[in-house]
């Protein structure tokens, strides 16, 4: 498995480095979710969205190394979160709730900074096959509460609301917005099944060759050599 590009060895040297390189990324998330916990200033408040980015981009990272190819998108999110996360039977409890977190946390935050205070969002159920990027015409609309809840057991929880009526702090809201589903992010309870997963996938690129060679690209590209 020598690779004079990267000057890993042998599959123990990878390994090696492997849990040193897990290890620094999971201590960094660690301090960064505390810095995001601890308001800065006196009467500050935590700061839920970098604490929530800073995670999914973790989790993302760590299914770039599950693919092989450093280049993060839903897919590989959704792929590692479901493998590694949580175990077997709860998968399909949160899988709805991980793809509406990457849609309308995720992406909004990355690119508006804020995410909408209600999506409209297709119902899996009532979807079109082959045509899932269509909004069909019952879509959930769903608000959304993040926070850090240290005595709450689910990590992700979407909950029916029935319709109602939103309301938000100044300057508030234009016109009348109704949702009727909310979904329900513990940044703690997330982080720590973050962690958690990674010696799942440690124990794997241990034992598995392919695992091992897809870790050894991705190093060619975070560590590129002339």
């Amino acid at each position: 498995m020598a690779n004079s590009k990267t000057g890993f060895g042998d599959p123990k040297q990878l390994i090696s480095f492997a849990e040193q390189f897990l290890s620094g990324q999971t201590g960094r998330l660690r301090k960064d979710i505390a810095a995001c916990i601890t308001p800065g200033v006196p009467g500050g408040k935590p700061a839920y969205f970098p604490a929530l980015m800073t995670l999914v981009g973790f989790i993302e990272m760590l299914g770039c190394l599950y693919e092989g190819n450093l280049c993060g998108r839903k897919k590989i999110f959704l792929q590692y979160a479901k493998k590694y996360m949580w175990l077997e039977k709860e998968v399909t409890e949160y899988e709805e709730a991980l793809d509406i977190l990457y849609e309308t946390l995720r992406h909004k935050v990355a690119h508006l900074s804020h995410p909408y205070y209600v999506t409209r969002f297709p119902d899996p159920d009532k979807q079109k096959k082959g045509n899932s990027k269509k909004l069909n015409k019952d879509p959930k609309r769903i608000t959304w509460e993040v926070g850090f809840y240290e005595d709450r057991l689910q990590t992700l929880t979407l909950i029916p609301t029935g319709k109602e009526k939103l309301s938000i702090p100044a300057p508030g809201l234009p016109w009348d917005v109704y949702y009727d589903h909310l979904l329900r992010v513990d940044i703690t309870s997330f982080a720590n099944h973050a962690v958690a997963s990674v010696s799942r996938y440690f124990d794997d690129l241990k034992r598995e060759r392919i695992l091992q060679e897809k870790f050894e690209k991705c190093m060619q590209t975070y560590y590129p050599k002339e």
